[in-house]
């Protein structure tokens, strides 16, 4: 028995040493000091983790360098964004150069119920990240690429808090139908309608979920989109959580402050006293009429007590503070052939506006899922997001007063006539006369208190809106190139507009419908690698259209030649990217905006006119309404032409496209001649016209060194538009503007660009000082009458562009991004609508308009509002933010707790404008300049946290 059991210990004893020995070599961990770098020098950023063990990672410092604790013999996974993941055994010392596919030539690109490769895209496609540490103050998504694409022009509407901007690809294809490009979030295109209670559409979504944009300009692109694409589109894809990723907690929060950056120059209360005696002397009406603060026994002024000197700019603006939060959670579970990637996240935003009582307040919340099973051949993109908005625009109408009310006066007054206003002081009239027991009445036809039109403004408006996706995309085994896919979209929008006491209107929000309906399919070829085809067809069905005039058919064909892949360039080093492109393609158009019903016969019923036919009825009377049932699908025609280059690694990129566009039976409402229809103005297909353009987008890095990197970038569009023909062989029809006394001002005229235009010549004297009334006589007959009206300039600028410049210096960056309009004016109307006559006051202490009392500034023709001396030269050059950062990693670090990595930064927006532009602000949507919100000049401090 000793024996036997002699031999079991002899033989479990080396089992169990064994055993032991093999546990300790694998607890035994050792440290790895890396480094990671791509073709240019180290990589700030890349995620290093043990494979099968994603809770133990870190992230490489600014000069590429990291520091890990693994056990011996396991495998390190590197990755970054745009790069393949690289997969090395752990040593004690490892250097991973991380493959950049050229620079992103393989990266995914989203097109349009698809994605391609960037290297495999045959049409004018421009795919950007966000710039995460070159931005300024970023509320809604358009804020992310304002003068970042050539030929995207994106204008805000004004300063006002939470209020939307005119995007415009490639100068817009129509005249009065839409001319906005299809927005697209996550694959579910979006309504060009506003939702109602929202200024901005691109404000539901949260910028700090935004992943990439891409840009589809040119047909052969957004014939996919078929009956909406004819704008462009823009797709917009939110960010996702990672394959196998421990859960990474993000913050993003900024701290802001807004002033307005420029003011109207006004008189102040001395400039308007000295104007006044200077006109009319220290014993007329008018001066005695001024605000003064004493009054003699006799009611008659007191001028050695002074006069009040009101700034009513200063007294409506304010100092604007501002703050915003998002939090964010991204991670993702799974194993070899599974995989659950998800984020969440969460933001609220509260902006103060530069107008008193203006705000804007938002709280959004979105969770993205990509599971993917089946070794990846089935993947699901299911993602929902949830917005609640509120916006109060203030008492606009004050900043027009502000600049009309009279310096002189007071802002509050004891007097009893003002106690129905709050004390505050108002211009009235003497009721007395009709009504004793009310004796004062404030004058509707002066200008108003800016303040109390401030105090006592209560209007708002709000909007919740919920956005789903699911999308589920199929790889067939054995045939992975074929793919099954499907996508489900959704949205829930309610908007609630509230009316207060003051600039409240009631009207009747309508109810109406349209369908439409496509069928669609698309090819994608390539042979040999490198000559790429692309065609595209699709069939559109439109409610908003006549039968016999629903349907319409929209296809397009493109090639890509990579000239780069073949022999005679393939080894070059010096060329890593060249393309050429080539594109035709149709596009309709159907958006009518809300002329629903345009193409049947309506009638409506007159509340007003009423023909009594009984003692019981009232006699309703019933009027025909104009429609037009020939009305067909705008239709837009492109041909584009492109060049795609890069060298020396992609560190220097060109990118050339040149297109023709040409739109034809455009979807216009001109006047019509009398007795042609039910109404003077009529939705009829209107002409053509067509857009010939080039656009040019250079970037470079040509510093990266282990301490410095430069990035720089410029984009450069021109486009020529020109009206080739209308309907019924006019020559021109009216374009929209109207000024002075309702006088229309911009036409579209055959071989003139739209939006032209129509003025009388100013005459100056030798000092170049307009003068007053004096126009040339074109027509030479002796008389000034329309016939010596001419053509001259338009609103759209032929010239637009930006540029970009990134520096940093091992922690440090500092970043600006430029933007530009040459050739686009303004109709200062402003300035028209003061040029005419100063309206001053009478002794009585009320308004009164009264020949007497009006200051002639010499503009007394009818017409003085038509002279082209009103239209001014709008170009600018806009400097839109300067951003300076400090990036820290490993804050807090202490044992197994990596620390916390992030970025503090300072940025001021609206830095500079230079202009030669007279008025306020050249940046106008519509081409006219009238008492808009202004924009703010805005001071940011932020903080970017990630543990």
């Amino acid at each position: 028995m000793k024996q036997v059991n002699l031999r079991i210990c002899r033989t479990i004893l080396p089992l169990l040493l064994g055993l032991f020995l093999s546990v300790g070599v694998y607890a035994q961990n050792i440290t790895v000091k890396g480094h990671v770098k791509d073709a240019l020098g180290g990589v700030i950023g890349a995620n290093v983790i043990e494979k099968g063990n994603p809770s133990n990672g870190t992230i490489t410092d600014v000069d590429g360098n990291f520091t890990l604790s693994v056990p011996k013999g396991a495998i390190l996974q590197v990755s970054f964004i745009g790069y393949k993941t690289q997969e090395i055994e752990a040593t004690s010392s490892v250097i991973v150069t991380l493959k950049d596919d050229s620079e992103l030539l393989n990266e995914v690109v989203v097109i349009g119920y698809g994605v391609a490769k960037k290297n495999d895209l045959t049409g004018s496609v421009t795919a950007i990240k966000p710039d995460e540490k070159n931005k300024g103050l970023v509320v809604s998504a358009q804020d992310m690429i304002q003068g970042k694409i050539a030929g995207v022009n994106v204008n805000t509407t004004s300063g006002a808090p939470g209020e939307g901007a005119q995007i415009r690809i490639r100068g817009g294809a129509s005249l009065n139908a839409s001319n906005n490009p299809l927005i697209v979030i996550d694959g579910m295109p979006m309504d060009n309608n506003n939702t109602k209670g929202v200024n901005n559409p691109l404000s539901l979504v949260n910028p700090n979920d935004i992943e990439t944009f891409t840009v589809l300009k040119d047909a052969s692109a957004t014939a996919i989109y078929g009956s909406r694409g004819s704008n462009g589109v823009i797709i917009i894809t939110t960010k996702k959580g990672r394959k196998n990723q421990a859960p990474k907690v993000s913050y993003n929060g900024t701290l802001s402050v807004s002033t307005i950056a420029d003011k109207l120059d006004v008189m102040n209360a001395p400039e308007y006293v000295e104007f006044i005696k200077n006109t009319y002397g220290e014993g007329s009406a008018a001066y005695a009429g001024l605000g003064w603060q004493k009054y003699n026994e006799d009611g008659t002024p007191d001028f050695s007590a002074g006069t009040y000197n009101t700034d009513w700019q200063d007294e409506i603006y304010r100092a604007g503070i501002s703050h915003d939060h998002n939090v964010s959670v991204t991670g993702g579970v799974g194993n070899e052939s599974w995989s659950m990637p998800y984020r969440v996240s969460v933001g609220y935003t509260n902006q103060e506006g530069i107008l008193k009582g203006s705000d804007y307040n938002r709280f959004t919340a979105g969770f993205t899922l990509n599971p993917s099973l089946l070794n990846d051949h089935l993947n699901f993109n299911i993602n929902a997001k949830y917005s609640y908005s509120k916006t109060n625009p203030g008492g606009t109408d004050a900043i027009g007063a502000a600049i009309s009310m009279d310096p002189t006066r007071p802002i509050m007054s004891e007097d009893e006539q003002f106690k129905n206003w709050g004390g505050y002081w108002q211009w009235t009239k003497n009721t007395s006369e009709y009504d004793p027991t009310f004796p004062f009445a404030r004058n509707d036809d002066a200008p108003k208190n800016p303040v109390e039109l401030i105090e006592h403004y209560t209007f708002d408006k709000s909007a919740t809106v919920l956005l789903g996706n699911f999308e589920a995309d199929y790889k067939i085994h054995g045939f992975e190139d074929l793919r099954l896919h499907m996508n489900l979209s959704g949205e829930y929008a309610d908007g609630t507009p509230k009316a207060g006491t003051i600039n409240s209107s009631s009207t009747k929000n309508w109810r109406g419908q349209i369908y439409l309906v496509s069928w669609y399919g698309r090819v994608n070829y390539s042979l040999l690698d490198r000559y790429l085809f692309t065609f595209t067809a699709r069939y559109d069905g439109s409610s908003r259209f006549a039968d016999g005039q629903r349907w319409g058919f929209f296809p397009s064909a493109a090639f890509a030649w990579r000239v780069k892949d073949e022999a005679f360039l393939k080894d070059v080093d010096a060329v890593s990217d060249l393309k050429l492109r080539l594109g035709w393609g149709k596009t309709g158009q159907q958006d009518t905006g809300k002329e629903y019903y345009t193409v049947i016969y309506k009638v409506s019923t007159s509340e007003n006119h009423r023909y009594p036919v009984g003692p019981n009825n009232p006699g309703t009377l019933y009027q025909p309404l104009p429609y037009n049932d020939d009305l067909t699908w705008e239709t837009t025609t492109t041909w584009n032409l492109g060049l795609d280059y890069g060298m020396f690694d992609q560190r220097l990129t060109l990118n050339l496209d040149a297109y023709y566009r040409e739109t034809t039976d455009l979807l216009s409402t001109p006047t019509i001649p009398a007795g042609q229809n039910f109404d003077n103005a009529l939705m009829l297909n209107a002409g053509s016209l067509k857009n010939t353009g080039v656009e040019i987008a250079l970037s470079g890095k040509p510093v990266q060194t282990k301490d410095w990197f430069v990035e720089l970038g410029m984009n450069i569009a021109y486009n020529k538009n020109e009206i080739t023909g209308l309907y019924g062989g006019r020559d021109v029809i009216e374009a929209g503007m109207k000024v002075g006394t309702d006088q229309q001002i911009t036409y579209h005229k055959v071989g003139l660009p739209a939006n032209s235009f129509w003025v009388y010549q100013q005459v100056y004297d030798e000092s170049g000082r307009p003068i007053m009334g004096c126009y040339v006589d074109r027509n030479a007959d002796g008389s000034i009458d329309e016939n010596d009206r001419y053509y001259y300039k338009n609103i759209i600028a032929p010239w637009t562009g930006g540029f970009n410049f990134k520096v940093a210096y091992k922690n440090w960056d500092l970043g600006t991004n430029f933007r530009a309009s040459f050739g686009n004016y303004v109709y200062n109307g402003i300035e028209s609508g003061k040029a005419n006559s100063a309206m001053l006051y009478n002794s009585k202490g009320y308004y009164e308009n009264s020949t007497a009392d009006i200051v002639s500034l010499g503009w007394s023709s009818y017409n003085y509002a038509l002279t082209d001396y009103f239209v001014q030269n709008a170009s600018f050059l806009k400097c839109d933010n300067i951003t300076l950062g400090y990036n820290f990693d490993n804050l807090f670090k202490a044992g197994k707790y990596k620390g916390v990595s992030g970025r503090i930064y300072a940025s001021c927006s609206n830095v500079f404008t230079i202009t030669k532009y007279k008025g306020l602000d050249p940046e106008q949507t519509s081409g006219k300049e009238s008492s808009l919100y202004p924009r703010s000049r805005t001071f940011l401090l932020g903080l970017n946290l990630n543990f």
